[in-house]
C-alpha cells in the first residue's frame, strides 16, 4: 500500500483485460482421494487494453444514470436510498464492498488503491469470491478498474487502481420493477418526497455499454499470446470485426451504402470487390472512421482511394472535418 501510494499516477501505463472468444485446453493436476488425476478445463485466452492517464482521468462514473439529488436527509455515512433499494438490487455483500471502497476516497478523490486482503478479511470472504462483487458493482456503473504497469520497472504490473462513483443513480425503472412488491412502495414514497423539492425522471434501464465503448475506442490493444493456432487468430479476427460492426447505427450503414454505390460507378468490379467488399464505416459526431481489413487495406485506401471516397461522400451531402482511415486487424498484435 505505501508503495502504490507513491506511484506517480501520471507515468504509469493503464490497461484493462478483455476476453478474446478464444479457449484453449489446459490441463492442471488435482488431488482426487489422495491421488494425484491430470484434469482438462477450456480456459478464455485474455488480451490487454491499453489507456493513457488522460483517459482515466477523464472517466467519470458521476455522468452514468441519473444522480439523487443530494442533501443532508436520508445519509449515514453513505446515502439510505443506496441501502435501502440498490442494497436490493445488488445484494448486501455488493453493497457493504461499495462501501468499503468509498472509505479509501478520502476528499475530493474518486480514486484508490483498496486493501482487498483486508476487505475480504473483514467481509469474510476470499479475495476471489470479493472479486466477483466487483465485477457486479462495475457492471451496475458504481466502479471501473484499470490495471497498471511501471514503465521504469520493466512495465511490472504494480497494482489496480479503482475508479469509484461518489454519487448514487436512482434506479431506473425497469430495476424497480424487479424489486420486490413492498421495496417498489417504499420506492414510489421515496421518490416522491425527493420530487417535493427537485425534480428527477427515471430512466427506463441502464446500459453503460456505450458509455464504456467510448471509452474502449480509445484503448490500444496489446498483443496476442503468441502461442494461439492460424485457426484461432481467424477466429479472433472474425469476433473482432463482428464487435466493431455491432457498433454501427442504422444511419451509418445507409451512409456508407451510397458511398459504396458512388464508387461502384467508377471503378472495375475487380477494383471494386478486391478494396470495398470488406468495407464499413461508422461517425462519430464531426468524424467518419472507414474500417479496412487489415493495415495493407487501411494504407492502400487511405493513400491511393482518399479523394474517390470524398468525392463520393460529397454527391451524397456529407461532410466531415475529419476522415480517418482505421484497420480491424492490426498484423503487429
Amino acid at each position: 500500500m505505501k508503495k502504490k501510494k507513491h506511484l506517480n499516477l501520471k507515468q504509469l501505463t493503464y490497461y484493462r483485460i478483455e476476453k478474446t472468444g478464444i479457449k484453449k485446453p489446459v490441463s492442471r493436476i488435482r488431488m482426487v482421494k489422495g491421488k494425484p488425476v491430470e484434469q482438462t478445463y477450456d480456459q478464455e485466452v485474455l488480451q490487454r487494453v491499453y489507456y493513457t492517464y488522460q483517459d482515466f482521468e477523464a472517466l467519470r462514473l458521476e455522468k452514468l444514470g441519473v444522480n439523487l439529488p443530494i442533501d443532508n436527509k436520508g445519509f449515514t455515512t453513505i446515502s439510505n436510498y443506496f441501502l435501502d433499494f440498490w442494497g436490493a438490487v445488488m445484494g448486501a455483500t455488493a453493497t457493504s464492498l461499495y462501501i468499503h471502497l468509498t472509505r479509501y476516497c478520502y476528499g475530493d478523490k474518486d480514486f484508490c488503491f483498496p486493501d482487498l486482503p483486508t476487505i475480504a478479511l473483514k467481509m469474510q470472504i476470499t479475495t476471489t469470491t470479493l472479486n466477483k462483487y466487483m465485477d457486479i458493482l462495475e457492471q451496475h456503473g458504481f466502479i471501473f478498474r484499470f490495471w497498471l504497469q511501471n514503465p521504469e520497472e520493466n512495465n511490472n504490473d504494480c497494482g489496480i487502481i479503482y475508479k469509484v462513483r461518489r454519487t448514487i443513480p436512482i434506479l431506473s425503472k425497469e430495476l424497480v420493477e424487479n424489486l420486490p412488491k413492498p421495496f417498489q412502495t417504499m420506492h414510489d414514497q421515496y421518490i416522491e418526497q425527493v420530487m417535493e423539492v427537485a425534480h428527477i425522471e427515471l430512466a427506463e434501464s441502464y446500459d453503460y455499454t456505450n458509455d464504456f465503448e467510448k471509452l474502449r475506442e480509445k484503448g490500444k490493444l496489446g498483443r496476442l499470446p503468441i502461442n494461439l493456432s492460424p485457426a484461432e487468430r481467424i477466429l479472433y479476427a472474425k469476433k473482432k470485426i463482428t464487435t466493431i460492426m455491432d457498433q454501427r447505427s442504422i444511419a451509418d450503414e445507409k451512409l456508407w451504402i451510397s458511398v459504396l454505390t458512388y464508387i461502384q460507378q467508377r471503378l472495375t468490379i475487380n477494383s471494386f470487390k478486391t478494396w470495398y467488399a470488406d468495407t464499413f464505416c461508422i461517425t462519430r459526431e464531426e468524424e467518419l472512421i472507414i474500417y479496412a481489413k487489415n493495415t495493407f487495406h487501411r494504407d492502400w485506401l487511405s493513400s491511393r482511394y482518399r479523394e474517390l471516397i470524398m468525392e463520393a461522400l460529397h454527391n451524397v451531402s456529407h461532410f466531415y472535418e475529419k476522415i480517418t482511415f482505421v484497420a480491424c486487424i492490426d498484423e503487429n498484435e
